[in-house]
């Protein structure tokens, strides 16, 4: 090639880059990036919200996979299981081998618990106040009944709580004192702090904390997706609301505070407000030898 035919065809590159320099340019100009639309909320309207999702949920049964780690733990740590529950406080978690045996089975019931682990043939019984840090085999539990209010509702704030809302960037935390310390002259106590996505004012984080001031547990909430509810018959006001609150995590992680322990539950399927016998919620057979 004779030197006219190189500059025209260094002439004709440049352009080239030139031109599409420039398109790029104009495309990005052209699509802004949308801002992120945050909705306005008090701390009236949260603890108000609060209320509304946990009385949206009546019953709930539902299969997930769990992960546990922690030490006394006897059975596998990555476990299929199954969820009823009940309001106002009847639980039941049952854990399953890969070939459907069963590994445990726990049941809550006004206040009390009752827990039976398959492989090793242990029984415990109590008061739920009881499920602390006196067992390793407790503690995973303890982190179960915290982990399933991201899936029930979780734990409203009763009226006369002292709590404080805090924007920080693309989230709320809404803090919950102690009741009374004020009136008796101290501090006041930060029992807990939830934290709500400002897009969504879905919930989540909470920590709770112990009366101190340490961390006691951790609760993350992740993954939301719409769940249907077993009859779309709106009969009383809290089904009707639950047209806008029926959205829950599928996947959640609870730590202890002190790091004994943790779990991870990620759900496969949720039915909410579905008809439960009391063989389900394995009311029945409590206070049984069985």
């Amino acid at each position: 090639m004779n030197q006219g035919g190189w500059k025209l065809m260094r002439a004709c590159t440049v352009y080239f880059y030139l031109l599409t320099f420039t398109l790029l340019l104009a495309g990005c100009a052209s699509t802004p990036q949308a801002p992120e639309v945050f909705r306005e909320a008090s701390a009236e309207e949260l603890v108000q919200l609060l209320e509304a999702r946990a009385s949206a949920i009546q019953t709930m049964k539902g299969l997930f996979k769990v992960q546990v780690k922690g030490p006394g733990i006897s059975f596998a740590q990555r476990v299929q299981a199954a969820l009823f529950f009940q309001r106002p406080q009847a639980l039941r978690l049952q854990g399953f081998t890969p070939f459907g045996g069963e590994l445990f089975e726990f049941v809550l019931d006004d206040g009390r618990y009752r827990l039976r682990i398959h492989s090793s043939g242990q029984h415990y019984a109590g008061p739920v106040a009881e499920l602390d840090r006196s067992r390793d085999i407790s503690r995973p539990f303890r982190l179960s009944l915290l982990a399933m209010t991201c899936v029930v509702g979780i734990a409203p704030v009763r009226k006369d709580t002292p709590v404080q809302l805090v924007e920080e960037g693309a989230r709320y935390h809404l803090d919950v004192f102690a009741p009374g310390a004020k009136e008796q002259g101290g501090e006041p106590k930060l029992i807990r702090r939830i934290w709500f996505e400002r897009r969504t004012l879905q919930v989540t984080q909470e920590e709770r904390f112990t009366p101190t001031g340490e961390l006691d547990a951790k609760l993350q909430c992740e993954d939301f997706r719409p769940v249907t509810p077993a009859s779309q018959e709106e009969t009383s006001p809290s089904a009707a609301l639950s047209q806008n609150t029926l959205v829950r995590p599928f996947r959640i992680t609870a730590e202890d505070g002190q790091g004994e322990g943790a779990l991870v539950m990620t759900f496969q399927e949720m039915i909410p407000n579905p008809s439960l016998t009391p063989k389900e919620l394995g009311i029945e057979v409590v206070g049984s030898a069985s």
